[in-house]
């Protein structure tokens, strides 16, 4: 995809010559007078790969912000010595990492930060291998025994409230015999919501998307709604009385069932070609 140069800022100074002394206001904005392209790029097997680092080192030595435009398309080709398509390569890997963001028709501008792109790689990334999983699971077990502290600290009412409601929808299914995964993901949202700390929220949702995926390769009892119903009534009732030692506890046991099945599995596995 070609950037076009007339839609973006105007040219850059050269790393080479001076900048003209009184640059009008259509040509160049006040940020670009002291940004500084990148050094052209050793040509190496992996060039794409160098290329983003060098995109990535602009940005950096540059202070450019979320929402600042970098050069035209053009003018970076030139700096680094590599063709316009290498370029275009190179930005749509850093566009697809989340770091840049191409606005058609207007040009290539620095994203905010967003776990998104991580989020969809460790998606993809866990294979059929037990050992994944088994990884995963620990440390989502082991992060959430360790903030479950701080996030009971900073409920309040109208969090436990919203918790009891989740606990009893998993318990109206549970005994009707019907899956709860969605209140099950809800629960664990809605314990460290309080936190307020969007990253931990999008690793837990990183962790549920692996613990589902384990469906399609695992061999996995039935499971036993009723008794993973009272496992998180367990919690709730740890977290309502403020028991942060009971509550990291039975954190913890709720995962046994889990692991019992990685376990079998893996066990199951062994001697298979």
């Amino acid at each position: 995809m070609a950037l076009p140069a007339e839609d973006l800022a105007g040219p850059l100074p050269s790393p080479t010559q001076p900048s003209p002394a009184q640059p009008s206001p259509a040509q160049t904005s006040p940020a670009q007078t002291t940004q500084a392209l990148p050094s052209p790029v050793a040509r190496r097997r992996r060039l794409p790969e160098e290329l983003q680092q060098s995109l990535i080192g602009f940005i950096r030595d540059n202070g450019l912000q979320p929402g600042d435009r970098l050069p035209p398309e053009a003018e970076l080709a030139e700096a680094l010595g590599v063709g316009r398509s290498s370029i275009r390569e190179a930005i749509r890997g850093l566009e697809s990492l989340g770091a840049l963001e191409i606005r058609h028709g207007k040009g290539v501008f620095v994203a905010a930060f967003t776990l998104a792109p991580l989020i969809e790689q460790i998606g993809r990334g866990i294979g059929a291998e037990l050992r994944d999983f088994t990884e995963v699971l620990d440390v989502r077990c082991t992060l959430e025994v360790a903030l479950i502290g701080r996030a009971m600290a900073a409920m309040g009412p109208a969090d436990v409230a919203a918790l009891r409601e989740v606990v009893a929808a998993m318990e109206r299914k549970a005994r009707a015999g019907q899956n709860f995964a969605p209140e099950d993901q809800a629960f664990h949202a809605t314990l460290f919501a309080p936190l307020g700390n969007r990253v931990v929220l999008n690793l837990l949702d990183v962790f549920w998307q692996v613990f589902t995926g384990t469906a399609r390769v695992l061999q996995r009892p039935e499971a036993d709604l009723v008794a993973t119903w009272r496992d998180h009534k367990a919690i709730l009732d740890a977290v309502a009385a403020g028991d942060v030692a009971a509550a990291r506890k039975r954190l913890d046991a709720h995962y046994d069932g889990i692991r019992a099945v990685l376990l079998a599995n893996h066990n199951q596995n062994k001697g298979k070609p």
